[in-house]
């Protein structure tokens, strides 16, 4: 159980950084319009990385859990399906 709660803070992490990145692209837009193709390719990186680290979380967690209803709750947490590893 503590690595299911280790991984699942890693994910929020991962996921508040992403929030972060796109308000403050977001922000620099308003001012600077003219730096649009530069902070699109940028945060565009940004936001393909951050992905694929959520994604290995989540298979990561999915794997971990062993009780059905504690993969339902964290289905619906993630937002999308994942597979039963147990």
């Amino acid at each position: 159980m503590e690595e299911i709660a280790r991984l699942q803070a890693s994910r929020r992490g991962h996921k508040s950084h992403l929030s972060k990145v796109l308000n403050k692209e977001n922000e620099i837009l308003k001012v600077e319009p003219s730096k649009v193709d530069e902070i699109a390719l940028t945060t565009l990186e940004q936001l393909t990385r951050k992905k694929q680290l959520v994604r290995e979380l989540d298979e990561k967690i999915a794997a971990k859990i062993t009780d059905p209803k504690q993969l339902e709750t964290a289905k619906l947490r993630f937002g999308r399906k994942t597979e039963s590893h147990t």
